[in-house]
């Protein structure tokens, strides 16, 4: 939901993160996970076409929300399944800029003594828009980084949790 700030930033990162859980799931013979992923890519996919800068529909929260679940369900299930010779701790980079970016903006909230559940314009989105980013630069780098926790996911998902804890 807190990556839900641009247009198409939130449901580009969900199909990335999807993406690589179809992959791993593919991966470590989870067909039903792999389908449920593959179905809501589609939808994200289809959606997407008309979320992307200038938007013309909008999420909002339910649509966040439900996504989000739907990440962090098939993480569980493609990492934690008795087949997979994956590490448990992959979801860390699979979800890991939205965690990173809504933990580190809770900290600061914190710090200063206000509410983390209070709105501001923190967000790492707010924070290259403030540097003089365009919406779709933006988009692009924060995607871009987003990829290369990704990336990282596929390379470590053999490593122990404590390497991949490390390298998060």
């Amino acid at each position: 939901n807190m990556s839900d700030g641009l247009d198409g930033l939130a449901a580009g990162m969900v199909l990335m993160s999807i993406g690589a859980l179809a992959a791993l799931a593919v991966m470590t013979g989870q067909d039903a996970a792999a389908v449920a992923a593959l179905a809501v890519a589609g939808g994200v996919l289809g959606f997407l076409r008309y979320n992307t800068f200038p938007s013309r529909t909008f999420m909002g929260d339910t649509g966040s929300q439900f996504l989000g679940f739907a990440v962090a369900a098939l993480a569980i299930l493609v990492t934690q399944h008795p087949g997979a010779a994956v590490s448990p701790a992959l979801p860390l980079l699979i979800a890991g800029l939205p965690v990173i970016d809504t933990l580190s903006v809770m900290a600061l909230r914190m710090i200063r003594g206000k509410s983390p559940f209070l709105p501001d314009a923190k967000h790492l989105h707010h924070q290259f828009l403030q540097i003089g980013c365009r919406h779709h630069e933006a988009v692009a780098v924060l995607y871009m980084l987003h990829l290369a926790l990704l990336v990282l996911a596929w390379w470590s998902r053999y490593e122990s949790d404590v390497f991949i804890l490390a390298l998060y």
